[in-house]
């Protein structure tokens, strides 16, 4: 048996929208989404070292335990570095 028309409507659509969204991602792929500011260093050291365990509660739930360990050591590492500059 054959699919039906709603699985056949179902698929173009699902063609459609991967292939608009792969003409975005190409498209803006070097623009930050929704007009968002990189934040700087310094800014990201603030709130790790003030607001650390909540950031890292909040990825961890988002995200996964994995994510919110990577980012402590990427926040450690950059730590590291602006204490080597000092």
């Amino acid at each position: 048996m054959g699919k039906g028309i709603f699985d056949l409507a179902l698929d173009g659509i699902s063609e459609i929208i991967e292939g608009v969204s792969d003409s975005l991602s190409k498209e803006f792929k070097t623009t930050n989404p929704f007009d968002k500011e990189k934040v700087s260093d310094e800014e990201q050291l603030y709130q790790y070292e003030t607001q650390g365990y909540d950031m890292f509660k909040q990825i961890a739930d988002s995200k996964g335990l994995e994510a919110a360990v990577m980012w402590r050591g990427d926040m450690e590492q950059l730590k590291a570095r602006r204490q080597g500059n000092a």
